[in-house]
C-alpha cells in the first residue's frame, strides 16, 4: 500500500507542477481507491467544495456511465476523475457542458498524440481510430438558489491501458495504443483541465458557438444511422444532421427533422 501512496503522491506533485489553470484543479482530493469519483464529488459539492474542485481516483471500482453502464479501467494506468463545476450559465444550458467537455478531451488527445482519426460520438464518447477512448457522465443538481446549483463532470479516459476485457477488445482503445508509447498521466490531466477551463469560458461568453464547434467534430454527420429510444426500445433509422444550439441530436427521419436528448436515446455506431 505504501508503494501505491508514494506513486499517487508523485503523480500529484507532477500534476501540480504542470497545471496552468486559474480555478480548475486548484483544489483536489487524491484517492488510491474509490467506488465512484462522481459520488465522492457530489458529497463534497454538497459540503461546499468550490468551482473547479477535482476528485482523482487511481482505481475506481464502480465507475458509472450513461444508461447505468459500468466503466472498466485498470488501476494506475488511466484517468478517472470528477470535476465540480459551478458555471456562470443558466441550468437550462448545462447540457452544453457535455459538448464543451467532449471538445476539451478531443483537443487534449490530439495535443498529446497523433491518432489516425479522432472524433466525437454523440453525446460524449471520444473515438480514437474508431474505438472508444473516453466516456463521461454529467450529473447536475439544480437548487432553488442559483448559488446552490452545480454540475459534477465525470471523465474516464483510457491513457496507458493496453489490455481490455474480451467484451471490449474490439471497441475500446487508449492513448498509448494510438501513440505506440506510454503517456504521462499528470501531463494529460493538467492539459485537459487547461483546455476544459478555456472552453468553459467560451461557453459562458458565447454559448451559441459550442454546438457549432462540436458539430464539426461529430462522427457520422450526413450518414444514415440507427437510433434507439432507451425507454421503449423502439428503433429509428435516418440521416444524422448534427446538433441544435442546446446540444440535442438532430436526425432526419422520412424528410422531417427530429430532436433527441442524450438521456432518452442510444445512437448506434453501425451505419445502415
Amino acid at each position: 500500500m505504501s508503494g501505491n501512496r508514494d506513486a499517487l503522491k508523485k503523480l500529484r506533485i507532477q500534476f501540480q507542477g504542470a497545471l496552468t489553470t486559474e480555478e480548475l484543479g486548484q483544489t483536489t482530493r487524491w484517492l488510491n481507491r474509490s467506488p465512484s469519483t462522481n459520488t465522492h464529488a457530489r458529497a463534497w459539492a454538497d459540503a461546499g467544495a468550490p468551482h473547479g474542485a477535482l476528485v482523482f481516483a487511481d482505481h475506481q471500482t464502480a465507475g458509472r456511465g450513461r444508461h447505468d453502464r459500468t466503466w472498466s479501467a485498470e488501476p494506475g494506468l488511466n484517468l478517472t476523475v470528477s470535476v465540480i463545476l459551478r458555471p456562470g450559465i443558466r441550468p437550462a444550458q448545462y447540457s452544453l457542458i457535455t459538448l464543451a467537455a467532449s471538445l476539451a478531451v478531443l483537443d487534449t488527445i490530439r495535443s498529446n498524440c497523433n491518432p489516425v482519426s479522432s472524433r466525437i460520438k454523440w453525446p460524449n464518447d471520444i473515438l480514437v481510430d474508431g474505438k472508444k477512448c473516453c466516456g463521461m457522465l454529467l450529473e447536475s443538481v439544480i437548487g432553488t438558489d442559483p448559488a446552490e446549483s452545480f454540475v459534477i463532470l465525470g471523465i474516464g479516459l483510457n491513457v496507458n491501458q493496453t489490455d481490455f476485457p474480451d467484451t471490449l477488445q474490439n471497441t475500446a482503445t487508449s492513448i498509448m495504443l494510438a501513440c505506440g508509447r506510454p503517456v504521462d498521466r499528470s501531463q494529460i490531466l493538467a492539459d485537459l483541465l487547461g483546455k476544459l477551463e478555456s472552453i468553459l469560458e467560451t461557453l459562458e461568453k458565447r454559448p451559441e458557438s459550442i454546438a457549432t464547434l462540436y458539430q464539426k467534430e461529430m462522427e457520422g454527420v450526413g450518414e444514415r444511422m440507427t437510433l434507439t429510444d432507451v425507454h421503449t426500445d423502439r428503433s429509428y433509422e435516418g440521416v444524422l444532421r448534427g446538433v441544435d444550439e442546446a446540444g440535442a441530436l438532430q436526425m432526419e427521419i422520412e424528410s422531417e427533422i427530429h430532436s433527441f436528448h442524450a438521456g432518452d436515446v442510444r445512437l448506434q455506431t453501425e451505419k445502415l
